[in-house]
């Protein structure tokens, strides 16, 4: 893996004097402070889960409960100092109540990589909103242990913002993991020039690798290469087929995608991960009830965990997890982003199919 690395960075010379080879593009803290800023999934004891915001000033940090979006009624559960992989601070045990004031205990949140957390004894909490580039530092060995899925997504925020020896650090750690869409992402910044000059064999190589996963856009950047005889010789019947392969896979996740929107409903969860939050002042108290209730849940443990120092966290449970309870469920969240992801993608991108080769 490490001779795709010095091949990235041969690139060109844009990517050796902007230090993307071994430093930390993106403008990550070099002390190995990751942004955790965002809103994240917290698992409950019930085998619910709630949705907590953090917001981070330097090595000062706060965990709301409540909602992606701050409201007036979200909970303060968390405060604390961040350093290192760790976060010291205190956890709120009870909420204030008339006559009885709040209850604080101390405790460690873990910082297992920028998208994963845990306070020790209980369930991994995942990152949901958008990663940045700058997140956490990039380099070739992946230092910051960031997944293959936030890999890629990192380096679309970084070619969002022309900052391509960014994105090229960031798709080769999601490329190291076999991650499709990385692979993808690489292929077609390959394809585009953007590095400087288009390299079509090299965008072709990335693209098939992206195609044998099953993503879509890879499937739709090969038709457009063999349409237009970028790598390979012009091949209309090629490119025919891989346009073909790209409509069927986006009629069958299309199909995957509805079937999960039934599941959720059957269970009563919205389609979407994420909705605006547009409530009546009953739901607005109830969803502090329920926040109140998820931070017990959560944290009321807290003087029992106290005395269980033998246990380790629940890194294992991260999206990349196979086994059952929370981490199939996260698998779930995370294939409905990637069904969104891919939907949206197709659609912006089927202009190729006329000949238009610029990458929204």
């Amino acid at each position: 893996m490490r001779n795709i690395w010095m091949g990235f960075c041969l690139l060109g010379a844009a990517l050796l004097a902007s230090g993307a080879c071994g430093q930390t593009p993106g403008g990550a803290s070099p002390a190995g402070i990751y942004n955790l800023s965002g809103a994240w999934r917290s698992p409950t004891s019930n085998g619910q889960s709630a949705i907590v915001r953090f917001e981070q000033q330097g090595d000062q940090f706060r965990g709301y409960f409540g909602g992606a979006v701050p409201s007036p009624s979200d909970l303060l559960g968390f405060e604390g100092h961040y350093s290192g992989k760790t976060i010291v601070g205190k956890s709120l045990l009870t909420p204030a109540s008339a006559g009885h004031p709040a209850q604080w205990v101390d405790r460690v949140m873990i910082v297992d990589d920028p998208d994963h957390a845990h306070f020790q004894n209980h369930p991994e909490m995942m990152r949901i909103s958008e990663p940045h580039s700058g997140d956490a530092p990039c380099d070739a060995a992946n230092s910051s242990h960031t997944k293959g899925t936030y890999a890629d997504r990192r380096g679309k925020d970084a070619e969002k913002h022309n900052d391509f020896p960014a994105a090229t650090c960031w798709y080769h750690v999601g490329i190291v993991q076999r991650n499709p869409q990385a692979e993808t992402d690489y292929a077609w910044l390959l394809e585009s020039g953007k590095l400087g000059m288009k390299d079509f064999p090299e965008a072709l190589k990335w693209a098939k690798q992206g195609a044998e996963q099953h993503d879509i856009t890879a499937d739709m950047l090969l038709a457009h290469m063999y349409a237009a005889g970028e790598g390979v010789p012009a091949d209309p019947k090629a490119a025919e087929y891989w346009n073909h392969r790209a409509e069927m896979e986006l009629t069958y996740l299309g199909k995957q995608k509805q079937q999960r929107n039934v599941q959720q409903a059957q269970r009563g969860a919205p389609p979407q991960m994420q909705q605006q939050r547009q409530q009546s002042p009953q739901a607005a108290q109830q969803q502090v009830n329920q926040a109140q209730m998820g931070l017990m849940m959560l944290l009321g443990a807290a003087m029992m965990d106290e005395g269980n120092s033998g246990n380790g966290g629940g890194s294992s449970n991260d999206i990349e997890d196979s086994s059952g309870g929370y981490g199939s469920e996260q698998q779930q969240e995370e294939r409905e982003r990637y069904l969104n992801e891919q939907e949206d993608k197709a659609i912006r991108q089927n202009s190729l199919r006329n000949g238009n080769a610029v990458m929204e």
